[in-house]
């Protein structure tokens, strides 16, 4: 590649592509955090690759018809790079994290400018829910991916940049392979998308020539034949597990037999993902209110000539109408908002840098101040924290997180239309890659992973694993155990004590069989009785962070008064949980 034919814009996009693969790249070769699903995905494409059947996700050799075939074949593909392990079947996720970078500058530019382009690739790659999920080995970053791809064919086509009458049918192939990594709103959303753009601009005409028809044909051509063959295979278990699981579960509108009032599920739905929206978004979602006032005043200036903010306005509508009829609520789907969102950040930026003192601009400074004082004052916090409570170990690379906040105020004070919003990226990049890189491996050891080494040294094929305490991380530990079922024994909802004694008894005394079972030191004491308790054996004990829970006021008032009393080791012990590893043999 000769880097002289490329614009300065787009070798800094090269160069952020490249950091970019560094940071969501950072400590992968441990799970850390993790999700449900991430194991799933990573233990069904190894028994793909163990028996040879490429067509039919197994879990735990059981058929598994939850989702599109398209991410198993990456993970794989992926294996032959970086082998069997946990950073082969994340790396998938990030390459398509890094490949909606690139799309988010290309639209941005296509819609506006360059330099929108680029403000909108800063602001998409470090926004909170973007970063967390480039990082999990599930399909949701390559779904993304293809749905960003087909509206930046779209707009190829709508600016004349593809010639042709059939110059609207090539944004329905990145569609069908969209609805093969995760169904069928992979269609759904850019159709949705598209026709809306065209019903606000009152082109009924661009609305025949995207041939809904034909461009329907190619999306079945693409993603048709896998769903056929697996109908082949499993016939009727398969198609009923995916009407029901995949279909029914999204838009059912009871639950548990109560009637539902459709318009006040739809209001607190909207509320809910309107607060998603934001808080996932952080830290950039702090200029949404301004972004939303500027940018609209701006258009006016431009008398509507910036059909872009029309298509941006397009894709967030349906989208959020989507989601808001979808039943089930996740924070994480406000990831399909990213790419609109970012854009409209990144055109508020770019046109108050171009066209304004942001300074001078309120709306601009308030959260930009915010901004400063919570990096600021959250610097001071976790310095205090990590010297009284963590020691000394991680004090000296914790020091040098004030510089971020330093770094934003002197952009601040030289009032620089350019190097404001890019010490805010500079800012957000720093933080995650010092939480990702440094704090997590080097405070956050996993304690769990000394517990699956003994229970995999022990177990056999017809034991069980469950976890019965929600304090211990069920995710993370289901994780660990990648080759092995594990049960959650207590589910979240369950609070009265005797439903949550009734069920973690009967798990651990069951007819035959082997059980192992993690739970706190506190609930161990609480739920079993001392008869049960002699009739059981601790094989393990070790410490994981306590969780808080929005009902532990007391408890914080603890720890407050801990700190002021200076006792320091009390402090310590009670931020840390007991846990045992018990099981019914020896």
């Amino acid at each position: 590649m000769d880097l002289r034919h490329l614009s300065k814009e787009a070798i800094i996009v090269l160069v952020l592509v490249l950091a970019l693969f560094g940071l969501y790249s950072l400590d992968r070769v441990r799970l850390g955090h993790s999700i449900p699903d991430e194991k799933r995905y990573i233990q069904s494409t190894k028994e793909m690759v163990e028996s040879g059947d490429y067509v039919t996700p197994r879990y735990h050799g059981k058929l598994r018809f939850q989702k599109p075939i398209l991410f198993y074949w990456l993970i794989m593909l992926s294996y032959k790079i970086w082998g069997v392990g946990i950073y082969g079947a994340r790396f998938p996720s990030i390459l398509a994290s890094l490949g909606c970078v690139v799309l988010i500058y290309l639209i941005g530019a296509s819609l506006f400018n360059r330099r929108t382009g680029l403000f909108s690739a800063f602001i998409l790659s470090t926004s909170e829910v973007y970063f967390m999920y480039s990082r999990f080995s599930t399909p949701d970053m390559t779904f993304y991916l293809f749905m960003t791809a087909s509206v930046y064919l779209f707009i190829k086509a709508y600016r004349g940049d593809i010639k042709g009458g059939a110059r609207y049918l090539y944004m329905y192939i990145p569609m069908g392979l969209a609805m093969l990594t995760k169904g069928p709103l992979g269609f759904f959303y850019p159709i949705f998308t598209v026709c809306l753009f065209l019903a606000m601009r009152k082109e009924w005409k661009a609305l025949r020539e995207i041939r809904f028809p034909l461009g329907l044909l190619i999306f079945a051509a693409v993603s048709a034949p896998w769903f056929i063959v697996m109908t082949l295979l499993h016939g009727d278990a398969y198609i009923g597990n995916v009407w029901t699981m995949e279909i029914m579960k999204k838009v059912k509108y009871f639950s548990s037999g109560t009637e539902i009032n459709l318009p006040v599920h739809y209001f607190k739905a909207s509320f809910y993902y309107i607060g998603m929206l934001f808080a996932r978004h952080l830290p950039w979602s702090l200029f949404l209110p301004a972004s939303l006032v500027t940018v609209q005043r701006y258009a006016l200036r431009k008398k509507g000539r910036e059909w872009g903010l029309t298509l941006i306005a397009a894709w967030c509508i349906a989208v959020f109408i989507s989601l808001v009829l979808v039943w089930s609520k996740e924070s994480y789907y406000v990831l399909a908002l990213s790419v609109p969102v970012s854009l409209l950040l990144g055109r508020y930026f770019s046109s108050l840098t171009e066209h304004g003192d942001p300074v001078k601009n309120i709306l601009y400074k308030l959260p930009f101040l915010f901004g400063i004082a919570a990096f600021f004052l959250g610097a001071l916090l976790w310095l205090g924290f990590v010297s009284y409570v963590l020691g000394e170990a991680i004090f000296s690379l914790s020091l040098l997180m004030l510089a971020v906040p330093a770094f934003m105020l002197y952009a601040y004070l030289k009032k620089n239309r350019t190097l404001l919003p890019i010490s805010f990226f500079a800012a957000s990049f720093a933080f995650f890659a010092y939480f990702a890189g440094y704090i997590v491996p080097t405070a956050g050891k996993e304690p769990l992973e000394d517990v699956t080494g003994k229970i995999r040294y022990l177990i056999k094929q017809d034991d069980s694993v469950g976890v019965a305490s929600s304090e211990v991380s069920y995710n993370r530990l289901n994780a660990l155990l990648e080759e092995y079922k594990v049960v959650r024994v207590v589910p979240s909802r369950i609070t009265l004590w005797t439903q949550q004694k009734d069920l973690i008894v009967n798990f651990i005394l069951p007819a035959e069989g082997r059980v192992f079972c993690v739970i706190t030191k506190d609930d161990y004491y609480e739920y079993l009785g001392e008869g049960l308790r002699e009739r059981l054996y601790i094989l393990d004990e070790f410490s994981v962070w306590k969780k808080f829970h929005k009902q532990d006021m007391q408890y914080f008032l603890d720890l407050t008064g801990y700190i002021f009393e200076g006792k320091r080791d009390l402090l310590r012990h009670s931020l840390k949980e007991r846990v045992f590893l018990i099981s019914n043999k020896e």
